[in-house]
């Protein structure tokens, strides 16, 4: 329906003033979106894309667009869209240079999601995470070492990128870290290193 249909009727008290200065009701009842609210909601899209064109032009909004896009590729791989999730990553890894796209593209080829499983190429994406700064990959490259993942299984290598990852604070590779201290693999056995 629309303003002037007959099921139509303005409402009470809530004027807009137009252009020429004529005042006419603010949205119509009956009619779903009355044009008034139509017409606020094209002009707020409208001012939206000339912000957002001045924050681009500015570079100011860079960082928070590519955050903004790393979440919409995260969402379509937790949905299952692992093809189109690994499309998104390489373009983020490409175009935005972020830790976390190499990352996740890493974690897409050990797990064999949208690509057939190759852990040769997740070491290699892991470890360009790594030069970027994502601590989780120095959790998974070590992890790969301990396993024998694409490498020959090597514990002192694992121990290696375990520390590097335990000493910026990863969790999951100080654990790591201390069961091979505790089990003696690829580095001496120290149960106080181990609890360390």
């Amino acid at each position: 329906m629309y303003p002037g249909h007959k099921r139509c009727r303005p409402s009470r008290g809530l004027t807009r003033v137009n252009a020429e200065g004529t005042a006419r009701p603010a949205f119509y009842h009956g009619c779903g979106i009355g044009q008034a609210v139509h017409e606020r909601q094209i002009a707020m899209k409208a001012r939206r894309r000339f912000v957002l064109a001045a924050i681009l032009a500015a570079g100011l909004a860079a960082p928070s667009l590519a955050a903004d896009r790393l979440d919409e590729a995260m969402d379509l791989y937790a949905a299952g869209h692992y093809e189109a999730a690994l499309r998104y990553f390489r373009t983020l890894a490409a175009d935005e240079n972020l830790p976390a796209a190499y990352y996740n593209i890493g974690v897409m080829y050990a797990k064999g999601q949208g690509v057939a499983q190759d852990h040769v190429a997740a070491l290699s994406w892991y470890r360009q995470a790594a030069d970027r700064g994502h601590e989780p990959a120095l959790f998974s490259i070590g992890a790969m070492y301990a396993a024998g993942l694409g490498v020959p299984q090597n514990f002192s290598e694992a121990a290696t990128w375990y520390r590097k990852g335990a000493e910026r604070g990863d969790a999951g590779a100080q654990n790591a870290l201390g069961l091979l201290y505790d089990k003696k693999r690829g580095v001496p056995q120290d149960f106080a290193e181990a609890i360390a």
